[in-house]
């Protein structure tokens, strides 16, 4: 189980109280200078580095971002530090699965905390990078990054929209993939993490981070998490501890409780197998380029046991996403709908569960869906 201690926040700041959601949430100093914080309080934050100052933003600016990828290169050494401290990593026991590495800001500052890093990234172009950028590739081929010859579309744009549809991108297909690249202590592939055999992965025990881009977020946390039905999920039994940086909608989702305005399916599924725990928001100033949203740094440590015993999770799975599809109805009447329950058995249900049927869906707690779920299937 992961150690409770508090998670990483710069010291110009006061972390939150879990309870308080995201609401007037920090975030890392080194951004804003001059705007206020969200909950109309001074801004703490210290001015933002110029790009002579910053020579993460000066290597950004040499690799042009590709929109399909949903590509922003994450430039505060700040926020790195941060994920880094949210790992909580054993140089002589602790694997990492870095996912998207990008321009390896992220990788270069893992490398020496870890025992193995494998890093998966699409883009051909990172991986020629980070070959050389890391040493990795023959000592006559390797130039230095300063000479690498990247080719850039010239009709790719800088910018992410915050409102783009949430779908997998036009990814490379077929026998294209570069060789993988293994040297002690560090591996390097090409491959779409959504098509990466999870089996390769050579760790019994592991921990996976990664800027995740926003347009497959979905796909990627339940490749790893499972659904919530999914009762036999390896990965579940292999994996420590996954930290994302997420869209900041999105991560308010993953972590909502019960009676939050973002409670959702998504919080049910994940928090049912999952610890789920937000770490820090990160502004746009911290990307380059910058996207229209913020991000958050999300961790999930699997749980011994699931939050509660439910007989049959597909079930329960029906009945949340019934409940959810109409939430401004009461549970009664959303759960009548179109859903095959017979209002007597829910009626029955509700008075053994003590729920109100007046009840809102997202007022119930979990545990309280399992119990509901149960009481359903066993009459």
């Amino acid at each position: 189980m992961k150690n409770t201690t508090k998670p990483y926040m710069p010291k110009s700041y006061t972390p939150r109280k879990k309870t308080e959601g995201f609401n007037g949430g920090s975030v890392p100093n080194g951004f804003g200078a001059g705007k206020k914080a969200s909950n109309g309080g001074k801004n703490n934050a210290l001015a933002t580095p110029s790009v002579s100052q910053n020579p993460l933003l000066n290597e950004a600016k040499k690799m042009l971002a590709r929109k399909r990828f949903g590509q922003n290169f994450l430039i505060s050494q700040s926020v790195i530090d941060g994920i880094v401290r949210c790992l909580d990593l054993n140089p002589a026991t602790d694997n990492v699965l870095e996912i998207g590495p990008g321009l390896g800001f992220l990788t270069q500052s893992l490398r020496p905390n870890v025992k193995h890093l494998t890093c998966v990234e699409l883009d051909k172009r990172m991986v020629d990078y980070l070959a050389r950028k890391f040493q990795l590739l023959p000592s006559k081929t390797s130039e230095g990054i300063d000479e690498l010859d990247v080719e850039f579309d010239a009709d790719e744009t800088d910018t992410m929209a915050a409102d783009e549809p949430e779908e997998t991108p036009a990814y490379i297909k077929g026998g294209n993939l570069l060789e993988p690249i293994h040297v002690e202590g560090f591996s390097l592939i090409q491959q779409d993490i959504l098509a990466y055999p999870l089996e390769a992965i050579p760790y019994d025990k592991f921990k996976v981070v990664g800027n995740i881009p926003y347009n497959i977020t979905s796909g990627v946390l339940f490749k790893f998490a499972g659904e919530l039905e999914e009762t036999i999920v390896p990965m579940r039994q292999k994996v420590q501890q996954l930290t994302f940086m997420v869209q900041r909608e999105v991560g308010e989702r993953m972590v909502a409780p019960a009676g939050g305005k973002a409670y959702s399916p998504l919080s049910i599924a994940l928090q049912y197998w999952f610890e789920v725990q937000q770490e820090f928001l990160v502004p746009p100033e911290a990307f380059q380029p910058r996207p229209k949203v913020t991000s958050v740094v999300v961790s999930l440590i699997p749980r011994a046991e699931p939050l509660c015993q439910v007989d049959d999770l597909t079930f329960m799975k029906k009945l949340v996403r019934a409940s959810f599809q109409q939430r401004r109805k009461t549970l009664k009447n959303s759960l009548l709908h179109d859903t095959g329950i017979q209002p007597q058995a829910l009626e029955q249900a509700l008075q053994e569960t003590g729920i109100s049927p007046m009840a809102r869906p997202e007022t119930l707690t979990i545990q309280q869906f399992g119990a509901l779920s149960n009481a359903l299937t066993r009459q």
